[in-house]
């Protein structure tokens, strides 16, 4: 679990002390792929502190709201048991 603060700034700095080799964003945002998988294999990423791959623009996204949180969580949870589903909602 990953907290994030009232600047929209996700607080996972502790990732860069620990040397996971997991890539950021500027913002503290976990990068990772439209499968919600971050640059560590097999380790996913949902919620505030994903970085994810906007697939109308191309660019990365962070959509720090609940109804994100619930839907990524559902597909981070399917592609850890292999389904492969991308996630591709958009930010409201």
């Amino acid at each position: 679990m990953v907290v994030v603060d009232f600047q929209g700034k996700s607080k996972t700095e502790f990732l860069n002390k620990i040397e996971t080799g997991v890539k950021m964003d500027q913002d503290g945002g976990i990068i990772c792929d439209p499968f919600l998988e971050s640059s560590v294999k097999d380790i996913f990423v949902a919620g505030d502190a994903s970085s994810y791959p906007n697939w109308i623009n191309g660019e990365m996204t962070k959509a720090q709201n609940w109804h994100s949180a619930i839907s990524q969580g559902d597909i981070a949870a399917k592609n850890m048991l292999g389904k492969y589903v991308a996630y591709s909602k958009t930010a409201f």
